[in-house]
């Protein structure tokens, strides 16, 4: 009786420790505060307002001419900044992001087909093996491998570096989310990811510029 009661009591240690190692692979999801955050963007947010509003109450009473100085003429489809006039051609997008867990295949298809004829750069983001080999049906050159679970919210670098042999050499990866701390891009370049798609990381500091340094020196 007291073997047997042993037994138990060794097997539900060996599970829990198991548990731990595997809770260990995840960072725990953190509240974010915005309002907390000081330094910079903090700054540049409050100027940002600001300025916004001035522009907003003010810049309708200036005149230019005989119309505003700054006129959306919705009907004429033109757009008047004081003596520029543009139209919307003359503005273009640069790149599309694709998150293969939103879109169905037709989808995906289209986007990317609407994005080549646009001229635009597609980057389509995978989160586990299945979205990847959809991905890789696409004529797409950047594979972003986003580390956070969109479903659980749960992040893991282990995400991009289990993926990264089921992708061929002629695409360009981009790790998203968890990057953190130079050991983070240190461990990526080792894998031979050079492309980094962060946001958290910069929003939490006071100095996004210092951030930048301390992530990447040496290394761009």
């Amino acid at each position: 009786m007291v073997e047997s009661t042993s037994k138990v009591s060794s097997k539900t240690s060996d599970a829990k420790a198991n548990d731990d190692v595997e809770q260990s692979l995840y960072a725990k999801r953190q509240k974010i505060y915005p309002r907390e955050v000081h330094g910079l963007f903090a700054a540049l947010r409050t100027m940002g307002v600001a300025t916004l509003l001035g522009l907003y109450y003010f810049v309708p009473w200036l005149q230019w001419g005989e119309r505003q100085a700054v006129l959306f003429d919705l009907p004429e489809r033109k757009f008047y900044i004081l003596n520029m006039v543009f139209w919307p051609q003359d503005f273009f997008y640069l790149a599309l992001l694709l998150i293969v867990a939103a879109l169905d295949d037709a989808q995906l298809k289209k986007f990317t087909e609407l994005a080549h004829e646009l001229d635009m750069a597609v980057l389509v983001e995978v989160h586990d093996a299945e979205e990847l080999a959809r991905a890789l049906k696409l004529p797409t050159t950047l594979i972003g491998i986003n580390n956070r679970d969109l479903r659980t919210f749960e992040t893991s670098l282990h995400t991009t570096t289990s993926l990264l042999k089921n992708i061929p050499g002629d695409r360009i990866v981009v790790t998203e989310s968890g990057i953190h701390q130079r050991a983070d891009v240190e461990s990526m370049v080792a894998h031979d990811v050079r492309a980094f798609l962060i946001g958290e990381a910069f929003m939490r500091a006071p100095q996004p510029g210092d951030k930048l340094a301390q992530l990447f020196q040496g290394f761009i």
